[in-house]
């Protein structure tokens, strides 16, 4: 009886929220919608917080009525909007030009039915060479200062206020892993997130990866 409680224990689904973040990525949202959208456990609900000028909205609109617009104050403004409106006990944060690994949602339900209450999701590459085998490496291994792709229990990130907004010079990072650091063990989960390239390769690998290092 026991080993079947914990078998069921370790399938049990949990309501994720997936909250989606983009700016004039119109071009990115289509994977992206399409890799949350196929998850199994299937999402709870999907949410997405605009701030652009062309056709995203109305990409979004295709796969989830959860749309809303905001003024232009920053990734960590908008992360903070999109979990005021969700509904579900866990939230998983990425970027409009992000694409989920098919087995992702199977990952993070597996970290939460281990105990695991937070963290980020594994930086990966769909290419296949030195150098992305490089960033990957390298990304990962510092994943704990660029927590903007990861999830997260609403109950704790409630407690701690959400994302710090207006981080001067460093906007984009999700600083919900510092926040929690003594109050949540946390991990990073092999639930992979694919990052195009936009916006991270526009001022060249080596700059780029420098910048995001110091």
């Amino acid at each position: 009886m026991e080993k079947l409680e914990k078998i069921i224990d370790e399938e049990k689904s949990h309501n994720i929220s997936y909250i989606v973040i983009g700016c004039n990525q119109e071009g990115y949202l289509d994977s992206c919608f399409s890799s949350i959208k196929t998850q199994n456990p299937a999402p709870f609900e999907i949410i997405y917080v605009d701030s652009s000028t062309d056709n995203s909205m109305k990409i979004a609109r295709k796969y989830t009525p959860h749309v809303y617009f905001v003024e232009k104050k920053g990734p960590n403004p908008a992360r903070n909007y999109g979990a005021s409106k969700a509904k579900g006990d866990f939230l998983v944060f990425i970027d409009g030009n992000d694409e989920l690994d098919p087995d992702a949602a199977k990952e993070i339900n597996k970290a939460i039915n281990e105990g695991i209450r937070v963290g980020p999701l594994s930086w990966a590459t769909k290419i296949f060479s030195l150098r992305e085998m490089l960033i990957d490496a390298v990304l990962n291994q510092f994943n704990y200062k660029g927590w903007y792709s990861c999830f997260v229990e609403k109950s704790l990130f409630e407690k701690v206020g959400g994302f710090e907004e207006n981080i001067e010079g460093a906007d984009d990072l999700a600083t919900i892993g510092f926040a929690l650091k003594g109050i949540s063990p946390s991990k990073r989960i092999k639930a992979r997130v694919y990052v195009n390239k936009d916006p991270f390769y526009k001022q060249g690998f080596v700059r780029r990866l420098f910048e995001w290092l110091k």
